[in-house]
């Protein structure tokens, strides 16, 4: 064996070992919070069971747990086939896009309820939005018209496809993950000014729970966002894709816990705990974060 072929085995070794441990975290989360899930999400009336929030809650966790079925065909398939490598790589960066898109949109609702609707706030989470999706349709389709990648599962018969994109198309993917990132850090503002600006008039756990769960998604998403760009930029071309899966993984588990938290915080101040609580859940509005009226 040559030492490039050497160089190349560590590499996917290390391509095959992170996909595992991205797959591990989204079905092991699940499992941990689905008692939580059947608690605060099932066993609730039908109106409460199937509002907005709900339905999204629904789709996030369970198009995420089906979705990623064919990422795990694609990292150890073998022998590799061509058609279904190419397939599969074409649903992967629709999938991302839309999973992202869901999560964008979730996290959208969640900060236009703390702002009340406030129309501004919301006109400018909808031009956001419509920057993702204008970068992520350009990123995926321009990346097509240079062709299909080379898929080093076919030529080396090793597992998984293992597509190698061009650096051209790697460039267009970096700056189509940057629409997520600036959404993310315009989120991390709003919700950071608006729980400061309530929590010294209310200072109550569910201001709490705002704030510690919203500093906690942005920095997780923003580190996965940040370290997928970077990984398309700079890394070798057999893992320039990789942590594609974890941005995802990490999206659906930082949303799902949000908004399990959310609603178990609303729970609690719907039993009284707290005078403050409620007063806090009252500017909040965190029915429509929770699910229990109509957004």
């Amino acid at each position: 064996m040559s030492e490039i072929s050497i160089n190349l085995a560590r590499e996917l070794q290390i391509t095959y070992y992170l996909s595992t441990i991205y797959f591990v975290i989204l079905y092991y989360d699940y499992l941990l919070t689905l008692p939580a899930e059947v608690r605060l999400f099932w066993f609730r009336s039908r109106r409460a069971r199937w509002s907005w929030p709900s339905i999204l809650f629904f789709l996030n966790r369970y198009a995420a747990l089906l979705g990623h079925v064919p990422f795990i065909i694609e990292v150890f398939i073998f022998p590799a086939n061509r058609t279904v490598c190419e397939t599969i790589n074409k649903f992967h960066q629709f999938y991302a896009a839309l999973s992202q898109l869901l999560g964008i949109i979730i996290c959208a609702i969640r900060v236009s309820a703390i702002y009340n609707h406030y129309r501004p706030v919301l006109a400018f989470l909808v031009l956001l939005i419509l920057g993702c999706i204008v970068l992520g349709l350009w990123g995926i389709l321009s990346g097509w018209q240079q062709g299909s990648p080379v898929m080093l599962g076919l030529d080396f018969n090793i597992p998984g496809c293992n597509p190698l994109h061009s650096p051209s198309q790697s460039a267009r993917f970096a700056v189509a993950w940057s629409g997520p990132l600036v959404f993310d850090c315009a989120v991390f503002v709003l919700t950071a000014t608006k729980a400061f600006r309530i929590g010294r008039q209310f200072p109550g756990s569910l201001v709490r729970v705002l704030l510690r769960d919203g500093t906690l998604y942005f920095i997780l998403l923003f580190l996965a966002n940040l370290s997928n760009i970077l990984m398309y930029l700079y890394a070798v071309p057999v893992q320039k894709g990789t942590n594609t899966i974890l941005v995802n993984v990490l999206s659906t588990v930082a949303i799902s816990r949000l908004m399990l938290n959310l609603r178990a915080t609303h729970e609690r101040s719907m039993l009284g705990s707290s005078r403050t609580d409620e007063s806090a859940s009252t500017v909040l509005r965190m029915q429509d974060l929770s699910g229990r009226s109509r957004v």
